[in-house]
């Protein structure tokens, strides 16, 4: 993000500070949340002011009492210990190809990373911008799309979520970098375009 103009970077470890909540237009988490009740208070205050957020990987998470909550803040959420999750291959469908984050994506794009599903909340307020079809249970031969993009509004504010993003090399990945980098600039209030040009930037292959 140093190579973005008028951006300012701040780190936070664990916990954003009172005052990186004040001064912040868009705080990206990833990490385990620890959600708790008093994180959850912050977060939506954040949110309901206009901030905006970006959820990557484990952050969904929450555990069986606060699930539910969080995914009232960011759209959706994985509670834990109860749903399922795998590695592997994952044939990713864009599923909102007007929408401005998704604009000249292919149909579908492979990764190889992790999924979790099913997700808690509600889909009708939920924007699903890409897929990954999963099995109904360990032993279903069926399957069924499962959001893994999505973007939400809260109050005055916006979330973006992608639940991919468990292994380093898919950060490397060009498409999986136009998806966060669009997300990341959409949930701050701006042109979702806005770092299209720093994706390639020290990426490791480039071979898309």
């Amino acid at each position: 993000m140093a190579g973005a103009a008028k951006v300012q970077v701040s780190t936070a470890f664990e916990w954003p500070s009172r005052e990186q909540f004040k001064k912040a237009d868009l705080i990206v988490m990833f990490a385990r949340g620890n959600w708790t009740e008093q994180k959850l208070n912050d977060l939506e205050q954040y949110l309901a002011r206009g901030g905006g957020f970006v959820a990557v990987h484990p952050c969904v998470i929450a555990n069986k009492a606060l699930a539910r909550k969080l995914a009232g803040l960011i759209g959706l959420a994985w509670e834990d210990g109860y749903t399922r999750w795998r590695h592997g291959p994952m044939d990713l469908k864009i599923t909102a190809a007007d929408h401005p984050i998704c604009l000249g994506l292919p149909k579908t794009i492979h990764f190889l990373d992790e999924a979790y599903w099913p997700l808690k909340g509600d889909l009708g307020k939920v924007k699903v911008l890409a897929t990954s079809d999963e099995k109904l249970s360990k032993d279903s031969d069926e399957s069924k799309p499962e959001p893994m993009f999505y973007a939400y509004r809260y109050g005055k504010g916006r979330a973006f979520s992608c639940i991919p993003g468990h292994y380093t090399w898919t950060f490397d990945d060009p498409y999986f970098r136009i998806l966060l980098l669009r997300g990341m600039a959409w949930a701050a209030g701006e042109s979702p375009y806005r770092f299209d040009s720093l994706v390639l930037t020290g990426c490791a292959d480039s071979g898309r």
